[in-house]
């Protein structure tokens, strides 16, 4: 069974959404050096978790197993719709100088569209949060456009 596979039998079968997360967990782990102790490790890891789900499954109330439906058949009602997106906010070439530090975020382009979630990762102080306040309109944007 890859990786994948295991992702979509937590999410077919999982009803506690933390043993959902471990399955994407353990396919985003990077990949050790391929040996044939890091290949059981990973096998064993995939088996425990398989064995989790099915005793998850086997276990849960009637209630989770009533939100785990109602949550699917809204997840089922989108198959086949349209999943284009219109931007909903556009920012070219935005940038920030905080003239004090000398910090100075640039040439930012970014689009969000509707319905999608989109994550801004990045190291510290290297202009996530200046990013979100110019976002939400707490600072003004020295450069660049936001529509």
């Amino acid at each position: 069974m890859g990786f994948d596979s295991l992702v979509q039998f937590a999410r077919d079968h999982a009803i506690d959404p933390g043993l959902r997360n471990s399955a994407i967990l353990l396919k985003m782990a990077p990949e050790p050096s391929p040996t044939e102790d890091s290949e059981t490790a990973a096998h064993g890891d995939a088996l425990g978790l398989i064995a989790e789900i099915l005793h998850d499954n086997a276990t849960a109330e009637p209630q989770a197993r009533a939100r785990k439906a109602r949550r699917d058949a809204a997840l089922n009602s989108f198959h086949g719709r349209d999943t284009h997106r219109g931007v909903v906010l556009r920012a070219q070439g935005l940038g920030y100088l905080y003239p004090r530090s000398g910090f100075h975020l640039q040439g930012v382009d970014l689009d969000l569209r509707q319905g999608e979630i989109t994550g801004v990762i990045g190291e510290n102080t290297n202009g996530k949060t200046t990013l979100f306040r110019i976002l939400v309109g707490e600072l003004k944007h020295k450069e660049g456009t936001l529509s």
